[in-house]
């Protein structure tokens, strides 16, 4: 349902702001890279951890 979200979000945000968004395939090509992870993910800070960390960015 989240995912299905976004690409709304990303167009309400082109129509007000001077950004486009285009959907790459390539992390090296992008400029922004969302991901959906729980428990470890690699940088030290687990989501719903001790600290009770949700989201970050």
């Amino acid at each position: 349902m989240l995912n299905a979200c976004l690409p709304r979000a990303f167009t309400q945000w082109a129509e007000v702001t001077p950004l486009n968004f285009t959907r790459s395939e390539s992390l090296l090509g992008a400029d922004i890279v969302i991901g959906f992870f729980s428990g470890e993910h690699g940088d030290g800070e687990p989501f719903d951890g001790a600290m009770g960390t949700l989201a970050h960015a």
